[in-house]
């Protein structure tokens, strides 16, 4: 027989509104003691939630739909978001669900109640970053969906990183090392508001330093590459540190030895990155993607907006950290 939140309030001398809470969404709102009381007592006794009772007796599922598409370039997730999503859902007593869907799917009348009803979710994070079908952002609105955003910069309802305040912080790391002629590179330009944001972040720190900025903003087939970095730091006039994707950092530690270029002493390579960038004994130094805090703040932000689905809730920009590490140094110095 099941055993029920009267039996564990009489068991524990509780009010039953006191254990259906701390057993509930509200058990962060109750002292250490009380929680322990109560989950000891639940655990002792054998208590299991009985999900579609509550789910009838309060109107919520206490799940968070996570809604991507199949085109990976648009709905990239990085692990430690998805870890930030959970770990804050956890908190919250609420789980996460997946569902990946085909554009046509994501613009058709059955896009909400598919995600919300089907999967039984009481919202959704939105992991579409760019290029985002007007259709699909008229279903959310028409249907009233608490849904936000996730690394996609919009009015408002998104959460995404700084990208101009993080290129600007790195760029200011190198100039700060006594770097004048620091190069952006990227080579494979994508249409993601961070592209042009990390350029322009860049672009603010070197012009408020009083140096004239210098990117290459180029798509460079694979096979080029290799010569185009050639042609790059074999120039008299060759930048003395530079801004790479992590994916080119290699490339540049190749071709600078190949040159006869020392890194750092010679050239500081360093990147925006999702993660830690280790190569040729070095770590390199780099600006991290806020991964989970962006996961965590996306849960915070569908959270408010299932309690108020109409507010239309203030972008929330999620700042980078600067990992020093050793492949930089001050012109003519080893790190």
């Amino acid at each position: 027989m099941a055993v029920t939140l009267r039996e564990i309030a009489e068991y524990t001398g509780l009010s039953k509104p006191t254990v259906t809470r701390v057993l509930g969404r509200d058990a962060h709102l109750f002292s250490p003691a009380t929680r322990q009381r109560v989950f000891e007592a639940a655990a002792k006794l054998g208590y299991r939630v009985n999900s579609a009772a509550k789910a009838m007796n309060t109107g919520r599922f206490g799940c968070a739909a996570l809604v991507m598409g199949y085109d990976t370039a648009r709905s990239d997730l990085p692990i430690g978001m998805m870890m930030g999503m959970q770990d804050e859902l956890a908190a919250r007593d609420m789980h996460l669900t997946v569902t990946r869907l085909p554009d046509e799917k994501l613009t058709s009348e059955g896009l909400v109640p598919k995600v919300l009803r089907e999967n039984m979710a009481d919202g959704m994070m939105i992991n579409y970053t760019h290029d985002i079908p007007e259709r699909m952002l008229e279903l959310i609105r028409t249907h009233h969906a608490p849904a936000v955003w996730v690394n996609t910069k919009l009015d408002s309802d998104c959460i995404y990183a700084d990208d101009v305040g993080g290129a600007r912080l790195l760029t200011e790391t190198l100039i700060q090392l006594g770097h004048r002629k620091i190069g952006y590179i990227k080579y494979d330009p994508a249409t993601h508001h961070s592209t042009t944001d990390r350029r322009e972040g860049y672009t603010q720190a070197m012009r408020a330093a009083g140096l004239t900025p210098s990117v290459f903003s180029e798509r460079v087939a694979f096979e080029d590459q290799m010569r185009v970095t050639h042609e790059l730091l074999g120039r008299r006039d060759r930048p003395t540190a530079g801004i790479v994707l992590p994916e080119d950092a290699t490339l540049f530690f190749y071709v600078a030895a190949q040159l006869g270029l020392h890194v750092p002493k010679d050239l500081s390579i360093s990147c925006i990155a999702g993660g830690w960038v280790r190569m040729c004994g070095m770590q390199v130094t780099s600006v991290l993607f806020p991964s989970r805090e962006i996961g965590v703040e996306a849960v915070k932000m569908l959270v408010e907006k299932i309690e108020r689905p109409d507010a239309e809730l203030s972008p929330v920009c999620v700042p980078f950290q600067l990992d020093t590490g050793t492949s930089v140094a001050r012109l003519g110095q080893r790190s």
